[in-house]
């Protein structure tokens, strides 16, 4: 009699594990898109600093500035995305 009961929640629990599964995987390939497109930006933005300081209407302290800023923010997400704790209990 116990037998079916087991055997329908252990089903349960697999259509449960793999339905986890699956959006992990959808949500760190949203993850890297989101990280590639602001990647791109944050680029974009650098090299047209880079170039307004070749052409000298920016300083060349201020394309520094700017390098140190977006190296400090692509070390901050590489440091969550690689040392992320779970959520919080």
């Amino acid at each position: 009699m116990g037998e079916p009961v087991l055997k329908f929640l252990a089903d349960k629990w697999e259509a449960y594990e793999k339905r986890g599964y699956e959006a992990d995987e959808r949500s760190q390939r949203h993850t890297i898109r989101v990280l590639g497109v602001l990647m791109g930006f944050l680029g974009g933005i650098i090299v047209l600093v880079a170039w307004l300081t070749y052409e000298g209407k920016v300083s060349g302290d201020a394309l520094l500035f700017l390098i140190g800023t977006v190296a400090g923010v692509i070390l901050s997400m590489v440091q969550r995305h690689l040392f992320s704790v779970g959520p919080e209990e």
